[in-house]
């Protein structure tokens, strides 16, 4: 719902962009399912893990860690799917004026930190702290134009 209430109030200053973003969104979402599932099945497997036998024990410990590490990478294209569909969005935002210029340049800013910066979290190139704080801007911008759209609503070209 979301991604479909963003591209309506985009879709009128560039389409290709908004249906790219709604496209994000959307694989966002569906990443975020599938990694539910892992997590289910790695429920599965640590409960049995708890009934295995010795034998089986290496094997329930070595499916579990390629569920964990299966759940990583999803982690990582949800999110890497979010900072590009909020680059975008943002980028709208600013080209319409629909929000406070200022609003959009941080959704702006925070969004290519994200594009930037995971890939380097990724690698270990980004560990500690830094981790956390990488996704400070991003929560203001979230939870700002939450609540601006929620009060003011957008600026809509034309009307007064």
């Amino acid at each position: 719902m979301l991604a479909v209430s963003l591209y309506i109030l985009t879709h009128d200053q560039n389409r290709n962009i908004a249906i790219t973003t709604l496209l994000c969104r959307t694989a966002e979402g569906i990443t975020n399912a599938f990694s539910a599932l892992g997590t289910l099945g790695l429920l599965s497997v640590a409960t049995a893990s708890t009934l295995a036998t010795a034998t089986d024990s290496a094997a329930t410990h070595a499916l579990g860690v390629l569920l964990l590490q299966q759940d990583s990478y999803s982690v990582f294209i949800c999110a890497m799917c979010f900072a590009v569909g909020s680059t975008f969005y943002s980028f709208l935002f600013l080209r319409a004026r629909s929000i406070p210029v200022l609003l959009a340049w941080l959704g702006i800013f925070a969004s290519v930190l994200l594009v930037v910066a995971l890939p380097l979290r990724l690698f270990g190139l980004l560990s500690g702290a830094v981790n956390t704080l990488i996704w400070l801007p991003m929560f203001v911008f979230e939870v700002t134009l939450a609540l601006w759209l929620l009060i003011k609503g957008v600026n809509i070209p034309g009307t007064t």
